[in-house]
């Protein structure tokens, strides 16, 4: 029954959906930093911290297959 949970939530359709929409936050933010709506750093920090948070469970999903 953990192992079903753990799918679900690391690697299963409600993780997809999770990186989906991080996916189309990061693209928000670039398209706020290409049309210059924005120079506030805090929203930079946020996307970065995403970028890695997504890079760090992507990694562990290669490693577990």
């Amino acid at each position: 029954m953990l192992e079903v949970k753990r799918f679900i939530n690391e690697e299963g359709p409600q993780a997809m959906e999770v990186y989906y929409l991080k996916d189309q936050i990061k693209c928000l933010g670039i398209m706020l930093k290409d049309k210059m709506i924005h120079d506030d750093e805090s929203i930079a920090k946020v996307i970065k911290e995403d970028d890695q948070n997504y890079l760090n469970k992507i990694n562990k999903a290669k490693i577990r297959l």
